[in-house]
């Protein structure tokens, strides 16, 4: 007569043969698991080197300038720019020291020689010295700025440099938009040949607001033309709403520039 299969009962142990292929499978599964992460993990690209300083109050000294965007220019004549907590700016709260030698409370933020100063929610967060134009402003690269041709990405300036990581592509899009929409500074990561990484402060039109069509790129690679100077030691590149246009995904980010004759 045929064998007939054995019983399920959940109250006994499992037989034998059962448990070894439960615990091999077990085994192979985890296995497999673990290899799959690492092989994850190991392709991500690298964040960067940007520092948030969240755990530590810093003080800085210098001049409020408001122009182009809110920030703290210091004795070198670099300036930091200045924002809020979250993903708002503070130009209310800074614009009544514009031209003011102050002294600025919070937390730095900062990647490579880019730098930004999360503004304290203290009222005595930023205090008045005393009056003056502070240090020399740094003059522009040449009286109408340089032309360039940039292929990079719009990213959120606090994001970007510090406040998450990683702070630019696809995956951040959404925050990028709402950080910038909530007032904090658009910056263009390329490579400019000759400069590095310059992080340049996107204005259009001559603002740094940007429009919904603009907003609609960040995130993504762009090609810009437009004119690069240097305000307070910043880089700012200046362009009208049509010199922004998407590229495809597979260009990699640089520039190149065109001098005047």
């Amino acid at each position: 007569m045929p064998s007939k299969p054995p019983i399920y009962v959940g109250y006994l142990q499992l037989p034998t043969r059962h448990r070894r292929f439960v615990v091999a499978a077990g085994v192979a599964f985890v296995t497999v698991l673990a290899a799959a992460g690492g092989v994850v993990a190991i392709s991500q690209r690298e964040p960067g080197e940007a520092v948030w300083d969240a755990g530590q109050e810093h003080t800085w000294s210098g001049v409020v300038r408001m122009d182009p965007y809110p920030m703290l220019v210091g004795e070198d004549g670099t300036g930091r720019f200045i924002v809020g907590m979250g993903k708002f700016a503070v130009r209310e709260r800074v614009e009544p020291f514009d031209g003011l030698a102050c002294e600025v409370r919070g937390f730095s933020l900062a990647r490579e020689h880019r730098r930004m100063i999360e503004l304290s929610m203290d009222e005595d967060a930023i205090v008045a010295r005393s009056e003056g134009a502070g240090p020399p402003d740094r003059q522009t690269l040449s009286a109408a700025g340089e032309h360039v041709v940039i292929v990079g990405e719009i990213v959120d300036g606090k994001c970007y440099l510090g406040a998450m990581k990683p702070g630019d592509g696809k995956a951040h899009k959404a925050c990028a938009v709402l950080c910038i929409s909530g007032g904090l500074p658009p910056l263009v990561a390329a490579d400019l040949p000759g400069s590095g990484r310059l992080y340049p402060l996107l204005r259009v039109g001559g603002s740094v607001t940007l429009a919904d069509d603009v907003l609609g790129m960040v995130g993504e690679p762009v090609r810009i033309e437009g004119r690069l100077s240097v305000v307070h030691g910043l880089p700012v590149l200046d362009v009208q709403p049509g010199d922004i246009s998407p590229v495809g995904r597979t260009t990699q980010p640089h520039a190149a520039t065109d001098r005047p004759g």
